[in-house]
C-alpha cells in the first residue's frame, strides 16, 4: 500500500494540507486557530485548522449505576476509539473500551460503557484516518 504524499515530511498528507490551507504551511506542532489542538491533531480528527470551534472533544457524559455514556462529535472520514483510564497520573495507561469503528451517520456518536465500577473514570477519544496504522 502506498502512503499519501507528504513532500514537506510533517506527518500531514499534502492533499489534506492543500484542501484545508491551500499551502503546505501547516505545522504539525503549530496551532493555526489557537484552539489548543496542534495542526497534526486537526488532521487526525479531520477538523478545520482555522476554526477554533471545530475540534475533537467529548461533548456529553452521563452515568447511571455502573454504566457510562460518552458522546462526542464525529466526522464520516475518521475511525474512532474511545479510551478509558482509572487515573490521570504519570505512567497511567489508557485502554480501549471497544474496537475502532466508523461512526454511523450523524453529527455525534454516543458509546455505552458498561461495568464502570471505579469511583473515578477518565475518557478520551482517538480519531484517525480509516486506513492508517
Amino acid at each position: 500500500m502506498l502512503a499519501a504524499p507528504d513532500t514537506d515530511s510533517d506527518g500531514i498528507p499534502d492533499a489534506w494540507e492543500y484542501g484545508h490551507t491551500n499551502t503546505l504551511l501547516a505545522l504539525p506542532n503549530g496551532d493555526s486557530d489557537g484552539d489548543g489542538v496542534p495542526d497534526l491533531g486537526e488532521y487526525a480528527a479531520d477538523t478545520d485548522p482555522f476554526d477554533p470551534g471545530d475540534y475533537l472533544a467529548i461533548t456529553d457524559f452521563q452515568a447511571s449505576g455502573t454504566t457510562n455514556w460518552v458522546t462526542w462529535a464525529v466526522k464520516a472520514t475518521r475511525v474512532y476509539t474511545l479510551q478509558q483510564a482509572a487515573a490521570l497520573s504519570n505512567g497511567m495507561s489508557w485502554a480501549a473500551t471497544s474496537a475502532p469503528f466508523i461512526p454511523p451517520s450523524g453529527p455525534e456518536m454516543t458509546e455505552e460503557v458498561p461495568g464502570a465500577t471505579a469511583t473515578n473514570r477518565f475518557y478520551q477519544v482517538e480519531a484517525r484516518p480509516p486506513l492508517s496504522p
